[in-house]
C-alpha cells in the first residue's frame, strides 16, 4: 500500500511539474508579447506628441519669415517682443554666419548647429549643440535665393521641459536623435544605456514593425521613426516598471504550483498515518465530493446562463423599444407592450437570481453617494402606482416633512429594497390598499436612521412561516407566493450590510407591515417639505408641456463591441437629429477622439482587448486632444452596476443595459451643451394653439429643394422662400432656430441680422490673433459665440465657443490651428446674409 502511494505521489509530482513548466513557459511568452505591445502603443502616442510640438514649432518659424522678407527691422522688434521667457531666443543669421537678429552671446554658428547649415540648403531642421541647447531653424527666401535664415532657440532644460511626454508616469528614458545619430534631446541616461549592438538589434526590427522594441537585460530598448523627416527617438523603460502587476502573475503560477505540491505531500502524511481509516470514509468523502461538484457546477451553470439569458434579453428589449416608436399598427403595438412587460419580468427574474448568486459568492459591497431622499421615494412610489392601479388598490404615502433632503448611502441598493418591499406588498394584495410611511430619528448631528414602514391589507403570513421568511427560495405558499423569500432574503442582506435592520409583522388573512431602519450620513439637512404636494406639482408640470429635443449640430461618439446595440441606440436618438459617430473597439474609439471634437462620449464597460476605463484611463495620459472637457458616459450591464466606482475613475455617469429612451434623453439634457439643444414645445391641453403657431412660421417651412448646396452664382436668382430652406440645410444658418430664439416674431429676427452684419469683426479677429493678443481675441470671439447664436448660426456659435475656451484655458496652439477655419465659415455666413438682405 504505502509502495503504490509513493509512486502515485512521484507521478503526481511529475506531472504537475511537466504542466506547471508547460504552462509557466507558454503564460510567459503571452505576457511578454502582451508588453511588447503595450510598449509600442505607448511609444506611438509619445512619437506622435513629438511630431505635433516639432511642427508647431516649425510651422510658427514659416509663419514668421513672411514678416523677414517684408521688413527687417520690423522683425527685430517681433523678436524683440517674442523673448518673453529665459532660455528662448529668436534669430537671424545670414549665409556667412552673420547676426542680423538676436542674442550675440548665445554663440549661434553652423559648425555647433547642422541644422543651419541643412536650412540654407532649403530644408526645416532640427538640431541640437551639447550642453547649449536646440535650435529650429528654417530658410528665408528673398527673390527666390534663401538669405537668411530664421531660428529658434531652446537652451537644454527649456528643450527638455517642452518636449517632456508623459509615458510610464515619468519612468520611461527618451532620447531625440537625428541623423547619423546626432542627439537633439538626450536623456539623464543616455549614454550609460545605449550601444552600437542595440541600435544594429532595434533597426533590425524595423521591417517587420514601425517601433521596434527588445528587452535586454532588466531594459525594454525601444526605438521609433518620427514623422519629421529624419529625426527618430530611442528609449528604454524598466522591465518591472512596463510589466508592473502582469509578470507577477508568472511568479503567481509558480507559487500555485508550489502550494498544490505542498498541500499533495501534507495529504500524502495524512494518508499514511490514517491509512486504516481511508477505508471506512471513502463512501462518506465520495458523498461530499459529489456534493462539492454539484455545487459549483450549479454555480457555474447558473452565472453561465445568467449571462446567457440576458445578453440576448437587453437585444430583444431595445429592438422591442425600436418597434414601440416607429410602429403605429394598434394591434402590432399591443404585441410589442407584450413583449415589453413580458421581457421586463423575466429581466427581473434574472436581476434577482444575480444577486443571489453575488450574495452567495460574496461578491456583494456597499457604494455610498451622495444621493437626494425625494428623487428616490418619488420614483419608488410611481413605479408601484401603476401596478397598483391595475389592481385598484389604493395606495397611501407619507413622509415626514422634516426629513433632510439630501444624504450620504446607496442609493441603487436603498431603492431596491423599497421596490422589493413595495412591489410584494402590491402583489399579494388581492384589495384593500398598501401604505408607505418615511420618517426617522436622529442619532447625533450627521446620522440619522431611516426608517421605511410597508403595510398592505393582503393575505398575510402565517406565524409558523415567519421564521423562514428571509431564507433564500423558501415558497411559503405554493399557490400565492412563490418566490417572496427570494426577494426577501436579497432585502434583507442589502440591508444588513447597511447596518440596518428589517423585520416583520403579520396576521393571516388581514395583512402584513415590514419596518426596516437603516443609518444614513446628512449631507445636507435642508427639509424636504411636503412630500405629496411636491411629487403632484412636478407631474402637473411634466403633464403640461411635452418636449421634444433636437441637437442638429451636436456630435456623439457611440462605442460598443455589440454592432446591434450601435443600432438599438442610434435608433433611439433618430429624432433628435444628433450627429453620430460609432466605434466597435477602444482603439478605433482613440483614433477618432484624438482627431475629433464630441460633445458626449458613450463607452462600453465591457470589451475585448481593451474595456471602457482602460480607454478612459489611455485618453488622461494624452497630453492634448479635442475631447478634454467632453462628458464621459459608461455603459454597463446590471451585473456590473453594484462594482463600477464610475464617479472615481473619471466618467460623468453611467447607463444601464438595456438603455432606455427616457435615460438616454435625460443624459443629452443634461450633458449637452445648452446652445446645442432644442426643443420643441407643445401644450397637449391646447391643440388649436399648436396649429396657430405651427401657421405663423409657414413661409419657413416649405418643401425643401431637390439638392441642400447650389453654385453660389445661383444663390442669388432663388426666391425668398427658396433661400430660406437653402440656409436651413447648409449647416451654416438655421433659420428655423433662429426663429424659436426670437420667438417667431420675424421683424426681430431681421433686425437682430441686420445688427450682426453691421457689426463684422473679422479685420479685429485677425489683428489680435496676428499680434498674439489673445486676451482681447477671447473678448470678442466671446460676443461672436453668442450673436451667431442668436441668429441660428449654430455651428459657428459652437467653433467660437471652443476658441474662447482654449484661450481661457491657455491652450494658444488650438486657437492658431483653427483660428483660419472659424474666419472662413464667418465670411460663408456673412455673404449668405448679405444676399438674404438683398431679397
Amino acid at each position: 500500500m504505502k509502495l503504490k502511494l509513493l509512486i502515485w505521489l512521484f507521478t503526481f509530482l511529475l506531472i504537475i511539474g511537466i504542466i506547471g513548466g508547460s504552462v509557466y513557459v507558454k503564460f510567459n511568452s503571452l505576457l511578454t508579447e502582451y508588453i511588447y505591445n503595450q510598449i509600442r502603443n505607448q511609444v506611438a502616442l509619445v512619437s506622435n506628441n513629438i511630431d505635433d510640438r516639432i511642427n508647431i514649432q516649425l510651422n510658427n518659424l514659416k509663419a514668421l519669415t513672411t514678416e523677414v522678407v517684408r521688413d527687417t527691422l520690423e522683425a527685430k522688434k517681433i523678436f524683440d517682443y517674442y523673448q518673453k521667457n529665459n532660455g528662448i531666443q529668436y534669430g537671424l543669421i545670414t549665409a556667412n554666419g552673420n547676426l542680423i537678429a538676436g542674442d550675440s552671446t548665445l554663440n549661434i554658428l553652423a559648425q555647433n548647429y547642422s541644422g543651419i547649415i541643412q536650412s540654407f540648403r532649403g530644408n526645416s531642421a532640427v538640431s541640437y549643440s551639447s550642453k547649449k541647447g536646440i535650435l529650429f531653424s528654417v530658410p528665408v527666401y528673398i527673390e527666390g535665393n534663401i538669405k537668411y535664415v530664421l531660428y529658434k532657440y531652446f537652451d537644454e532644460e527649456k528643450g527638455k521641459n517642452y518636449f517632456s511626454t508623459p509615458c510610464y508616469n515619468g519612468q520611461c528614458d527618451i532620447s531625440i536623435c537625428g541623423t547619423d545619430n546626432q542627439v537633439i534631446l538626450e536623456s539623464d541616461n543616455y549614454s550609460k544605456l545605449w550601444n552600437e549592438g542595440i541600435d544594429r538589434e532595434l533597426k533590425k526590427y524595423l521591417n517587420h514593425f514601425s517601433i521596434s522594441v527588445i528587452l535586454e537585460g532588466s531594459y525594454f530598448y525601444f526605438f521609433s521613426e518620427l514623422k519629421t523627416q529624419g529625426l527618430f527617438i530611442k528609449g528604454t523603460v524598466p522591465k518591472e516598471i512596463a510589466g508592473s502587476g502582469i509578470l507577477n502573475l508568472t511568479y503567481f503560477i509558480t507559487w500555485v504550483y508550489g502550494i498544490l505540491g505542498v498541500i499533495f505531500l501534507i495529504g500524502f502524511v495524512y494518508l499514511v498515518r490514517y491509512e486504516s481509516k481511508i477505508d471506512e470514509n471513502k463512501i462518506l468523502k465520495e458523498g461530499i465530493l459529489l456534493a462539492e461538484k454539484t455545487s459549483v457546477n450549479k454555480s457555474l451553470f447558473l452565472t453561465h446562463m445568467i449571462n446567457e439569458i440576458r445578453i440576448p434579453m437587453n437585444r430583444i428589449l431595445g429592438m422591442n423599444n425600436m418597434l414601440l416608436k416607429e410602429c403605429n399598427d394598434p394591434v402590432l403595438k399591443e404585441y410589442s407592450l407584450n413583449i415589453q412587460s413580458s421581457g421586463q419580468v423575466l429581466q427581473s427574474i434574472t436581476n434577482d437570481i444575480l444577486d443571489i448568486s453575488k450574495i452567495e459568492t460574496g461578491k456583494t459591497n456597499i457604494s455610498p453617494v451622495e444621493y437626494n431622499l425625494f428623487n428616490v421615494l418619488k420614483d419608488c412610489c410611481d413605479m408601484i402606482d401603476v401596478k397598483a392601479q391595475e389592481k385598484l388598490l389604493e395606495i397611501n404615502v407619507d413622509v415626514d416633512s422634516n426629513l433632510p433632503i439630501i444624504l450620504m448611502g446607496d442609493e441603487v441598493r436603498i431603492r431596491q429594497i423599497l421596490r422589493n418591499l413595495l412591489s410584494n406588498a402590491v402583489t399579494f394584495t388581492v384589495k384593500g390598499s398598501v401604505s408607505l410611511r418615511v420618517s426617522f430619528e436622529q442619532i447625533n448631528n450627521d446620522t440619522i436612521n431611516l426608517i421605511m414602514v410597508v403595510h398592505d391589507t393582503g393575505i398575510g403570513i402565517r406565524e409558523e412561516n415567519i421564521k423562514n421568511l428571509f431564507e433564500s427560495y423558501e415558497n411559503l405558499e405554493n399557490n400565492n407566493m412563490n418566490s417572496l423569500g427570494l426577494s426577501l432574503s436579497i432585502t434583507k442582506h442589502f440591508v444588513e450590510l447597511m447596518d440596518g435592520d428589517i423585520h416583520v409583522q403579520s396576521e393571516y388573512g388581514k395583512g402584513s407591515t415590514f419596518i426596516t431602519i437603516i443609518p444614513q450620513v446628512i449631507k445636507r439637512s435642508e427639509p424636504m417639505g411636503n412630500f405629496s404636494q411636491r411629487r403632484k406639482d412636478l407631474e402637473n408640470s411634466k403633464n403640461k408641456k411635452n418636449i421634444n429635443i433636437k441637437a442638429p449640430h451636436a456630435s456623439i461618439l457611440i462605442v460598443d463591441d455589440v454592432p446591434m446595440n450601435l443600432r438599438v441606440m442610434a435608433n433611439l436618438l433618430k429624432e433628435t437629429a444628433v450627429q453620430i459617430q460609432t466605434a466597435t473597439n477602444g482603439m478605433e474609439a482613440l483614433e477618432y477622439i484624438k482627431r475629433n471634437h464630441y460633445d458626449i462620449i458613450f463607452l462600453d464597460h465591457k470589451m475585448p482587448h481593451m474595456d471602457g476605463i482602460e480607454v478612459l484611463s489611455l485618453m488622461q495620459t494624452l497630453s492634448w486632444h479635442p475631447n478634454l472637457h467632453t462628458p464621459i458616459i459608461l455603459l454597463s450591464s446590471k451585473e456590473d452596476d453594484d462594482n463600477i466606482p464610475y464617479y472615481q475613475e473619471g466618467f460623468s455617469g453611467y447607463l444601464s443595459k438595456p438603455i432606455r429612451e427616457r435615460d438616454l434623453l435625460d443624459i443629452l439634457i443634461k450633458k449637452l451643451p445648452q446652445e446645442l439643444l432644442f426643443t420643441s414645445t407643445s401644450l397637449e391641453e391646447n391643440t388649436e394653439s399648436n396649429e396657430s403657431n405651427t401657421a405663423s412660421t409657414e413661409p419657413l417651412q416649405n418643401q425643401l429643394p431637390t439638392s441642400s448646396y447650389l453654385p453660389e452664382d445661383l444663390l442669388p436668382s432663388l426666391k425668398e422662400s427658396e433661400f430660406i430652406q437653402y440656409l436651413n440645410k447648409s449647416l451654416l444658418i438655421d433659420v428655423t432656430v433662429g426663429l424659436e430664439i426670437w420667438e417667431q416674431d420675424e421683424d426681430l429676427y431681421k433686425e437682430a441680422i441686420k445688427q450682426y452684419t453691421q457689426s463684422n469683426k473679422e479685420s479685429i479677429l485677425f489683428s489680435c490673433f496676428r499680434n498674439s493678443d489673445f486676451e482681447n481675441y477671447r473678448f470678442h470671439v466671446r460676443e461672436l459665440k453668442i450673436s451667431s447664436m442668436n441668429i441660428g448660426a449654430i455651428h459657428l456659435s459652437g467653433q467660437a465657443k471652443a476658441l474662447e475656451h482654449a484661450c481661457t484655458e491657455g491652450n494658444y496652439p488650438f486657437v492658431e490651428q483653427h483660428h483660419q477655419e472659424f474666419i472662413n465659415n464667418y465670411r460663408k455666413v456673412m455673404e449668405l446674409l448679405k444676399i438674404w438682405k438683398s431679397k
